[in-house]
């Protein structure tokens, strides 16, 4: 579609469907559709150096721990693979998993 101005002679010229049309093939050429994308392999990326994954766990009361009163959770340091971290999981307790508070206490356990 050219550049028109309103009120000129060109404007009268063109009909409203006319410019429908010329509208939607300006907005199919700058938003192609899913089909006119191509897809590239992405590069996999992983976390650099090794890795030592704090991980939570709830023993299971077996009994001994039930006079106690012992709830807390166990923390282990574990080893971990690079390649184990190219996705994000998301869980209803990751943000807080992550803050500095919650990783000192968890460090201070381990």
């Amino acid at each position: 579609m050219k550049g028109i101005c309103c009120g000129s002679s060109e404007t009268d010229k063109m009909n409203l469907e006319q410019v429908r049309n010329e509208i939607e093939e300006r907005d199919l050429h700058a938003h192609p559709s899913d089909d006119d994308i191509t897809l590239v392999a992405h590069t996999p990326l992983y976390p650099p150096g090794k890795i030592i994954h704090v991980v939570r766990s709830h023993p299971k009361n077996n009994g001994s721990s039930l006079c106690c009163g012992n709830n807390e959770p166990v923390y282990q340091a574990i080893w971990a693979d690079n390649r184990s971290f190219d996705e994000v999981i998301v869980s209803p307790t990751m943000i807080n998993d992550h803050m500095p508070d919650y990783v000192m206490d968890a460090l201070e356990k381990v």
